[in-house]
């Protein structure tokens, strides 16, 4: 497979995947037999920002590539460094002044992760295995051993209440831009800390400095901004009680990057999924649903007919029913070995009165499930 570099680019009907990391926008528009994105980091806001984006391109981002120890080790240094009082010591070392402060134990410093994917769920159980209590909330439920999970929308403010130090490790979509607000803030207890190396995108500056003016909140310690390099006339620079570092929580290792590209390149020559395929939002707000989201739908549905067919009344004939049909083994479900079995007419030339509500019933079951998975989608792809 020949290999260029953007912008000598040759023949551009040849290119089949374009391997970008902020790339310019519109550019990809002009590959015209483009099979695949492949984001060279996890973060792909960058991408989707590009308006000119083919719609019906799958995008693919790296998934770990050597990420989740270094973030994992960066957030662990912050809620050392607010849990010991760090910045207290070095203000009292700048005039010398030798006072011990009152210390906070690890079992009484509850940390709070935001965002459970692989990097999240990571950096939760390793502050976890030092004795924090650590909590982690996601848009699904999950289950990450050693963390107490909070889940969607219903569970965010009691998530905040019980969190002295917010690690934010979200992916930057539009339902978690400016998430990092004044509103959160108000759910922290008061003196609470923020840290975050999620997306610049995800903190509305103004209201940080207010919540850090007001000590509602006791500090920040920030590696991601809305604009970088951070102008040197942003308020984040000369702010007391804030750390600025310049997006180094996690640098991409070259060496797992290039493997994982390779195989996913390779998987998509086979016609097999990649890890990392993006769920995408068009301008219109519909969603590309990813994989396992139609499987679980369509195994749902399966289960929505018997559901409604027993609801009306009328027995499940056997798969050997006179008149029956299989439907055949297929990997569109959530579990390949489940077969279907459609009832028949108890007569051919009889209409069946009970077919009418049975399939009311039906279409009402279905349509409140798929209501019921965009509500949840809404909170925003965690």
């Amino acid at each position: 497979m020949a290999f260029r570099v953007w912008p000598d680019t040759g023949p551009t009907e040849a290119i089949r995947y374009a391997l970008v990391w902020k790339h310019r926008p519109g550019s990809l528009a002009q590959l015209p037999n483009l099979q695949a994105i492949l984001v060279l980091g996890a973060g792909v806001d960058s991408v989707l920002a590009d308006s000119g984006l083919p719609a019906d391109v799958p995008v693919i981002r790296l998934v770990g590539a050597g990420l989740p120890g270094p973030m994992a080790e960066y957030a662990l240094y912050a809620v050392l460094h607010f849990q010991r009082r760090m910045a207290d010591y070095y203000a009292q070392q700048r005039t010398a002044i030798w006072q011990p402060r009152e210390e906070y134990l690890a079992r009484d410093w509850p940390v709070g992760v935001m965002g459970l994917g692989v990097i999240g769920g990571f950096v939760a159980q390793r502050i976890a295995v030092l004795g924090y209590p650590v909590a982690g909330w996601s848009r699904r439920d999950k289950s990450v051993k050693g963390v107490e999970v909070f889940t969607g929308a219903a569970g965010f403010e009691s998530f905040l209440a019980r969190t002295r130090v917010l690690v934010n490790v979200l992916p930057l979509t539009p339902q978690t831009c400016g998430i990092l607000s004044a509103r959160t803030f108000a759910a922290m207890p008061r003196g609470s800390y923020v840290v975050n190396i999620g997306r610049g995108g995800h903190v509305i500056d103004a209201d940080l400095i207010a919540a850090l003016d007001s000590a509602h909140l006791a500090g920040a310690m920030l590696d991601v901004f809305e604009q970088e390099p951070l102008p040197t006339t942003h308020p984040f620079w000369r702010h007391p009680k804030v750390i600025v570092t310049p997006h180094v929580a996690a640098p991409t290792l070259a060496s797992e990057s290039e493997a994982q590209v390779v195989d996913n390149i390779r998987r998509l020559e086979r016609g097999e999924p990649a890890p990392g395929f993006v769920e995408r939002t068009t301008s219109s707000g519909a969603h590309y649903i990813a994989l396992d989201h139609v499987r679980a739908l369509a195994a749902f549905m399966v289960f929505a007919w018997h559901f409604t067919h027993a609801w009306n009344g009328a027995p499940n004939p056997p798969s050997s029913a006179p008149g029956a049909t299989l439907l055949p083994k297929s990997n569109h479900y959530a579990n390949p070995n489940h077969e279907a079995v459609l009832p028949p007419r108890p007569d051919a030339n009889v209409p069946n009165k009970s077919d009418g509500g049975a399939m009311k019933k039906l279409l009402l079951v279905i349509v409140l499930a798929i209501a019921a998975y965009f509500r949840s989608y809404a909170v925003g792809n965690l």
